[in-house]
């Protein structure tokens, strides 16, 4: 599995990442932890489409990009894997998250 760190391969986070993305994809109303939209309007157009077309899925994101003991939330694959430009997402966004997190 090149390109896929030790982390994202470990079995532990795997599961609990299937966990988040199977809930997600379970309930309608789930919004994204981080544009906080649904599914259906998640993507740069918000049409529920990536930007190369294809439709949005259900990932498990991590609330602090790079931090591997971060909380995971879902996240739509817009967000994930787009979004290398992290000052979007604020300390107050990140605090918000983990507490619903948490719980």
């Amino acid at each position: 599995m090149p390109n896929i760190s030790a982390h994202h391969r470990d079995a532990g986070f795997r599961r609990t990442a299937r966990l988040v993305t199977e809930a997600a994809d379970a309930n309608p109303h789930t919004r994204c932890w981080r544009c906080r939209r649904t599914l259906d309007h998640c993507g740069p157009h918000g049409d529920g489409r990536n930007a190369n077309g294809t439709p949005c899925t259900w990932d498990a994101g991590h609330v602090v990009a790079g931090d591997n003991n971060s909380p995971i939330r879902a996240e739509c694959s817009h967000c994930n894997r787009s979004s290398q430009d992290h000052d979007t997402v604020t300390d107050a966004d990140k605090i918000d998250a983990a507490r619903r997190w948490r719980g």
